[in-house]
């Protein structure tokens, strides 16, 4: 049993076509996504799941501040699992 002093309730999930990637539009588009979340709609914690192989999603969650928390298994895939608190 895992114990958990929150329970995250907002998902956060995207995909940009590979001809928009490393293009900074993620960033933004996430930077916006969390500010309004935090302001407007009083969101406290957040998470998002990635495929594991996808490092670039997983630096991008890391430089806004999200801490990864485990690994889980979606349709049969390995994805980790990134939480961000304290908004």
């Amino acid at each position: 049993m895992v114990y958990r002093t929150f329970i995250v309730k907002i998902e956060l999930g995207f995909v940009f076509d590979k001809s928009y990637w490393g293009k900074g539009y993620a960033m933004e588009v996430l930077t916006a996504i969390i500010s309004y979340a935090k302001s407007e709609l009083s969101v406290t914690s957040m998470c998002a799941n990635v495929h594991n192989d996808n490092i670039r999603s997983k630096k991008l969650l890391e430089k806004l501040s999200f801490k990864y928390d485990r690994e889980n298994t979606i349709d049969s895939k390995l994805y980790s699992k990134f939480i961000l608190t304290n908004l």
